[in-house]
C-alpha cells in the first residue's frame, strides 16, 4: 500500500488474508512531537486515512513491534495529527510566528531538535504546512 509522507516512496505491507498491516515508518507512536524537515504532514495524514480504511486485525510497527489494539492506535495517531494540523492552521491564520505556532500546536522543542540541528523539530510541522 503506497503511503507517502514520511518519504515520497514510503509503503506499508498489507496481508489481506490476515488483516495484518506492517506500517514501516507510518506509525511512530500515537503522538508525534517532531517531524523531519523533508516529511509532508498532509501526505502522512492522507496515508493514515488509507491505512485506517483497511480491514485490519493486527498492526505492526517497525519501531515498536506488534501494537496492542493496533487499528485503534493507528486511528488515534491520525486523529492527533489532524488536530495538530488544524490548530497550526488556525494559529497561522491569526498571524502568529512559525515558532509560536509550533510551540502551541505541537509543544516545545526538545533535545532531539538541538541534537539534529533542526532536522527533527516541532517547527517542521508548520514548515510542512506552508510548503
Amino acid at each position: 500500500v503506497e503511503t507517502p509522507g514520511h518519504s515520497a516512496d514510503h509503503v506499508c505491507f498489507y496481508d489481506r488474508s490476515r488483516g495484518w498491516l506492517f506500517t514501516g515508518d507510518l506509525y511512530l507512536g500515537e503522538r508525534q512531537r517532531y517531524l523531519r524537515d523533508d516529511e509532508d504532514l498532509e501526505q502522512i495524514i492522507a496515508s493514515l486515512r488509507v491505512a485506517t480504511a483497511l480491514p485490519l486485525e493486527r498492526v505492526f510497527c517497525a519501531h515498536r513491534g506488534p501494537l496492542r489494539d493496533g487499528p485503534k492506535s493507528l486511528r488515534r495517531r491520525l486523529d492527533h495529527l489532524v488536530t495538530v494540523r488544524d490548530q497550526a492552521r488556525d494559529l497561522l491564520a491569526q498571524g502568529l510566528p512559525d515558532d509560536e505556532v509550533a510551540r502551541r500546536a505541537v509543544g516545545p522543542e526538545g533535545p532531539l531538535t538541538w541534537i539534529s540541528r533542526g532536522r527533527f523539530s516541532a517547527l517542521n510541522f508548520v514548515k510542512s504546512l506552508k510548503r
